[in-house]
């Protein structure tokens, strides 16, 4: 029987009790370690759906077991095609680093992401670019699904913010608003609308500012 054989046995055989699956999961992610699971390469469920989408489903998923309702969130695309993930050089332990996406990933304003980056810097060092731009997508993710906008993508300095079927825009404050952004934003009715949005300069906070303006214009929730 080889070592991770054996612990294995030996977690089976302590955690017996009902609702134990998670801690043997976790305990066997320590055994065999993440892999490239939290790495810029991804494999298995994760990769196929992404991080947020998959501790969404997993919610859902424990909620439908449960008999109770998951509450409804609007999953929010961002492509905008920069390096952005936890390396293991700055943080080596598989758990830690999977502790630290979850709380990346539930940062919601400025002030949390300022809070984030505090805290790895006084735990684990100066924080790498790579974090840092993830910390920033997911800041973008918040403030793009407060505006009801469901994806975000960005070709050079352009980016293209869509409605999703499930909320929709005040078209009249919507184009109050883009009368502040003449030359830079334009609104394209289609089904669903989105808008094409071209900052001259800083295109992160511009974007950022943008999309705190639009998220005012939102008139409705429908139910699915």
């Amino acid at each position: 029987m080889t070592e991770d054989a054996e612990k294995r046995l030996q977690t089976i055989a302590e955690f017996t009790e009902f609702g134990a699956g998670f801690k043997i999961a976790m305990r066997d992610l320590e055994i065999r370690g993440a892999g490239n699971l939290l790495g810029p390469e991804q494999s298995g469920q994760m990769a196929a759906v992404g991080y947020d989408m998959y501790c969404r489903m997993m919610r859902e998923a424990v909620a439908d077991v449960r008999g109770e309702t998951a509450p409804s969130t609007i999953d929010t695309a961002v492509e905008i095609r920069i390096d952005a993930h936890v390396p293991p050089a700055y943080i080596s332990d598989e758990i830690q680093r999977i502790e630290v996406y979850k709380k990346i990933a539930a940062v919601d304003g400025v002030r949390s992401a300022k809070q984030m980056k505090e805290e790895l810097s006084d735990r684990y060092g100066k924080v790498p670019r790579s974090v840092e731009n993830l910390i920033l997508i997911s800041l973008i993710k918040s403030a793009a699904a407060k505006a009801g906008i469901v994806s975000v993508t960005r070709s050079g300095r352009t980016f293209s913010l869509k409605y999703g079927e499930m909320r929709a825009p005040d078209v009249g404050k919507l184009l109050a608003v883009l009368d502040k952004y003449q030359g830079t934003a334009q609104l394209r009715f289609a089904e669903p609308p989105f808008i094409v949005f071209s900052p001259k300069s800083a295109a992160i906070d511009a974007l950022l500012g943008f999309l705190r303006d639009i998220r005012r214009c939102i008139i409705a929730v429908h139910q699915v």
